[in-house]
């Protein structure tokens, strides 16, 4: 039977979750029409036994593939090139699936023709197991369709695309020029960009699928890990940035609209994060290194900061900072340095 649905993990040193990672992919009622795909980017420790003991339970369903360590961003282009299900979707080996939504999900894209499906998903503590809702609308309302296939160019000013909410049409992805960031972190946000490009047909449903487990200092979201590598998210950013520059002229307004929303709210995040730095002075340092970069590669993004997305309050100050020549940087860092790492503290 050929399988509807490519769920593409990534697993690298996750032998004390991948389990239960996979056990939530595999519902009897839909196996069939599944494809697991583990790809094992590099596990030094004993993941590779575990998986490949599911490969054995399961050869109708699971596939693994086992290669040398090349990143997140490397297995999400490689479950792109090798998934056979008509649809794709991509799961950290830290986290689950919900089943009522998985079983819908699968059992409807039986029978529908999209480009991408959008769904809500949880936020869970891996310690107190608490659950928090999200959307997929800006502003995170949590105002959820049942089923409703709708335009792009009727949506674009409303949805907010992540990874977790995220459900592609194979052919999209493969057909596309794009590929993400390889080893680094955060290329997430490029996936979650990148495919809208040629996307015209969402469909919207009202139960959640994914649920991304937080808590563990180990994971990149983690603010210590995020500042250690922030040239990373910052060298993702940028490639966004390059990306909208590179592809603008042949974009319409819609989609120019979308990823100019989009991308303006994580080029502002860089600014934060920056000033999340203990280190004032380097944090100025670095904050102006960046804003050069972003003026010399997207003059529409630089001087726009803030107009499109979120964080508008700091975009203004930013605004007021380069026409000062940066003087009053160490006062504006001063006033939110530590409400910032409050906000971005997971």
């Amino acid at each position: 039977m050929s399988k509807i649905l490519t769920i593409g993990v990534a697993a690298y040193n996750a032998e004390s979750t991948i389990s239960n990672t996979i056990e939530s992919l595999l519902v009897p009622e839909i196996m069939d029409k599944v494809e697991i795909l583990i790809i094992n980017d590099g596990s030094t420790d004993g993941t590779r036994k575990i998986i490949e003991k599911y490969k054995e339970r399961y050869p109708k369903t699971v596939r693994v593939i086992n290669k040398s360590n090349g990143g997140h961003g490397s297995v999400i282009n490689k479950t792109i090139s090798l998934a056979k299900g008509k649809y794709m979707k991509m799961v950290d080996a830290d986290d689950t699936l919900e089943e009522i939504g998985y079983v819908d999900l699968v059992n409807i894209l039986q029978s529908e023709t999209v480009d991408a499906v959008l769904s809500p998903y949880f936020t869970a503590n891996i310690i107190s197991k608490e659950k928090s809702l999200h959307g997929y609308l800006l502003n995170d309302e949590k105002i959820f369709y049942d089923k409703r296939k709708v335009k792009f160019n009727d949506y674009y000013k409303k949805i907010k695309p992540t990874l977790h909410s995220i459900t592609y049409r194979t052919a999209i992805l493969r057909d596309s020029k794009w590929r993400v960031d390889e080893k680094c972190f955060y290329e997430d946000t490029q996936y979650s960009l990148y495919y809208w490009l040629d996307i015209n047909s969402i469909l919207l449903l009202s139960k959640p699928i994914y649920c991304y487990w937080l808590g563990n200092e180990n994971q990149s979201v983690n603010i210590k890990n995020r500042l250690v590598r922030r040239q990373q998210a910052i060298s993702v950013v940028l490639n966004l940035v390059n990306f909208f520059d590179s592809e603008k002229a042949n974009m319409s307004m819609q989609k120019i609209t979308f990823f100019k929303s989009e991308i303006d709210g994580y080029t502002t995040f860089i600014y934060k994060l920056l000033m999340a730095l203990s280190d004032e002075k380097k944090a100025k340092k670095e904050t102006k290194i960046y804003d050069t970069y972003l003026k010399q590669n997207s003059i529409v993004l630089y001087s726009g900061l803030g107009n499109y997305g979120t964080s508008k309050k700091l975009a203004r100050l930013i605004k007021i900072l380069r026409k000062t020549s940066w003087h009053g940087y160490y006062i504006v860092y001063k006033l939110l340095n530590k409400k910032i790492i409050k906000q971005i503290t997971v």
